[in-house]
């Protein structure tokens, strides 16, 4: 589903947003539920006007099943040569040697870390990738917050007594913001939940970028 993001394409429009950012390096980024790949590892380069193109994307997708729409995606968005499946978990990265510690330059994170096992050790292993001054940005849900008032929260623990089995594993009441906090020392976080939320929202989403 976000594969095509980190498609040229979309540098230098309105959508692609694209920092240009100097020099080379690598950033971990991702996707999220059934069909997304989890996490991605990408270089970038100093493209023309200093645009940032992305050159090495790597997609951490663990699940057989989903390699062959993915490298699919891929070649639909022109980044054959650019973006590799990585075919393990989060806790298989190190040692399979395809991302080594403080070798990325940004992790992207879109609706995953409420699946992952065990969040609070892969979340860490995460932060363990980027470099000094790497990015993380998060799109994800997570629990309902105080501002939503009780009735909401135990409605939604209710739910998730079903939910997970029937959304391959999706948890609903993981504190996802407070474990990414709390990942390791950050330099600058902006991080909040989304301003347009409804009160009534079974999956209030956060969304920002921690600065490593």
């Amino acid at each position: 589903m976000w594969v095509s993001l980190f498609s040229d394409r979309y540098l230098g429009s309105p959508e692609g947003g694209g920092d240009g950012g100097d020099g080379e390096g690598e950033e971990t980024g991702g996707g999220g539920e059934a069909g997304e790949p989890g996490y991605v590892a990408v270089r970038r380069r100093r493209g023309p006007a200093g645009s940032g193109a992305v050159t090495r994307v790597l997609g951490v997708e663990p699940s057989a099943d989903m390699h062959e729409p993915l490298r699919e995606k891929v070649r639909e968005a022109g980044l054959e040569g650019v973006y590799e499946v990585v075919p393990v978990g989060i806790e298989d990265l190190a040692p399979s040697g395809r991302v080594l510690p403080e070798s990325v330059d940004c992790i992207v994170s879109i609706l995953c870390l409420c699946g992952i096992p065990d969040p609070e050790r892969n979340i860490r292993e995460l932060y363990g990738c980027l470099k000094p001054g790497g990015r993380w940005y998060v799109y994800e849900h997570v629990r309902c917050v105080p501002s939503q008032g009780w009735a909401m929260g135990v409605y939604q623990a209710f739910v998730n007594l079903f939910w997970p089995p029937l959304i391959g594993g999706c948890q609903l009441r993981r504190d996802t913001r407070k474990s990414l906090r709390e990942a390791g020392p950050w330099t600058h976080v902006d991080l909040e939940v989304a301003a347009d939320e409804p009160w009534f929202s079974i999956c209030p989403h956060i969304l920002g970028v921690l600065t490593k």
